[in-house]
């Protein structure tokens, strides 16, 4: 379940203003110079990440204004003035969550970026910036079997690039985060210790390591064939087989699918982490709800869809366990708190526990109550709520972010919507 950071740009519409006989509606602005409107600037956070559970004060983050790759200016998010004027020509604006280091425990980097151009005289609008995981994280895992073996002395060296280098020891539970460098895109593990009664020493190394991926090193303890004469198994050529997994941080991601070791040995990432279920190819696999596109539906992930009078906006959700919570919430610029008071709904709510709000809900054509509480497929259609959109005389991005809930975990999805 993946957790992105949307970083808004809401500004003025842009003005044309006929200067013969009028007076400069853009009083301190040269001829060759426009303006960036921040008075409307938002950071938003969406909790889409399930990977990443690290909190984040977005009043620090930081806000750089880049020409030709250069960093004309640059803010801390809770300090940028409302207008940035600025010479004609085309920028880049990009919202990041601090510096990045070389390598560090649970250090995320977020980094997203977006072009817009100035130009003479007028007030720019900047759309969003979707702001993601930037660096390479890495875990260490111990099958059980090998657990039990390993002395107090085992460790996992890893190494990326040149100098990024950081040691896990047996009892590390933290991730380490490693900057991305083009072109230094092997990982190296190098697990030593003495396993039984043996000094061991396990080299791997792993290409092509991308950034915004979770990579998952496990290391599991594989006996000898055979016996020795009196039919025990000893540790002399006690081979140390290590296995990696990756997950790509920017899609929804169940933390219980690909983990195989204990619960107590999972990396340990603060919040309150779903439960883990059994590891991948082990009997009694568990799976957080899924979200499905039926076919003749409109709906389109991971893209800005623009709103067609008469489609199909909607779709099929799942669960294993039965659903827990349902939880919608709409995140618009025009479907506001007060708007939505006047036809009964509120930005937010639970399908599952409906209160006050269920009647609204069922006259927009939605299941409540115990039509979706510990149900195992549910139908959710959109169509009769999305026309509110067209009222709206901006053209405005609206999301609605879904998060839904069962024993087996958490799993969140944002559709966006344009008018």
């Amino acid at each position: 379940m993946k957790k992105i950071f949307n970083f808004t740009l809401m500004a003025l519409l842009v003005l044309v203003f006929a200067a013969c006989g009028k007076e400069d509606p853009f009083p301190g602005m040269g001829e060759g110079e426009g303006q960036l409107s921040t008075k409307k600037m938002m950071v938003k956070v969406e909790r889409q990440e399930n990977e990443v559970r690290a909190s984040f004060d977005v009043a620090s983050f930081i806000v750089d204004i880049l020409k030709d790759g250069e960093v004309v200016e640059s803010y801390t998010y809770s300090e940028m003035p409302e207008v940035i004027t600025l010479p004609v020509g085309t920028y880049t604006v990009r919202a990041r969550s601090g510096e990045v280091q070389p390598v560090a425990w649970e250090a995320p980097y977020f980094e997203g970026e977006r072009q817009f151009t100035v130009k003479s005289k007028e007030i720019t609008e900047v759309e969003t910036i979707e702001c993601k995981l930037a660096n390479v994280r890495v875990s260490i895992l111990y099958a059980e079997d090998l657990l039990q073996q390993m002395g107090d002395d085992c460790k996992v060296t890893v190494v990326m690039g040149d100098n990024a280098s950081i040691e896990f020891s047996k009892n590390e539970t933290r991730s380490a985060y490693f900057a991305y460098v083009p072109g230094s895109n092997t990982l190296v593990a190098t697990f030593t210790g003495t396993v039984g009664n043996e000094t061991r020493e396990d080299f791997k190394a792993y290409t092509d390591v991308a950034p915004a991926n979770h990579y998952k090193i496990t290391y599991h303890f594989k006996k000898p064939d055979l016996p020795d004469d009196e039919g025990s198994i000893t540790f002399n050529g006690v081979i140390i087989d290590a296995t990696v997994t990756s997950e790509d941080l920017r899609v929804n991601v169940d933390p219980g699918e690909e983990e195989i070791i204990d619960p107590s040995d999972r990396p340990s990432e603060g919040g309150d982490e779903p439960g883990p279920g059994p590891g991948p190819d082990q009997p009694g696999d568990k799976t957080a709800p899924q979200v499905i596109i039926p076919e003749g539906s409109a709906i389109v992930f991971d893209q800005v869809m623009d709103i067609v009078d008469g489609s199909n906006y909607s779709l099929r959700m799942t669960s294993e366990a039965g659903f827990q919570h349902f939880n919608v919430e709409i995140d618009s610029p025009y479907l506001t708190e007060e708007f939505l008071n006047g036809v009964g709904m509120k930005t937010k709510f639970d399908l599952c526990n409906p209160g006050s709000l269920e009647e609204a809900l069922k006259s927009f054509g939605l299941a409540t109550g115990n039509e979706v509480s510990g149900q195992k497929s549910v139908d959710f259609d959109l169509s009769s709520l999305i026309p509110l959109l067209a009222l709206d005389p901006e053209s405005h991005v609206h999301n609605f972010i879904i998060t839904l809930v069962d024993a087996n975990g958490t799993t969140t999805k944002t559709l966006k919507f344009r008018n």
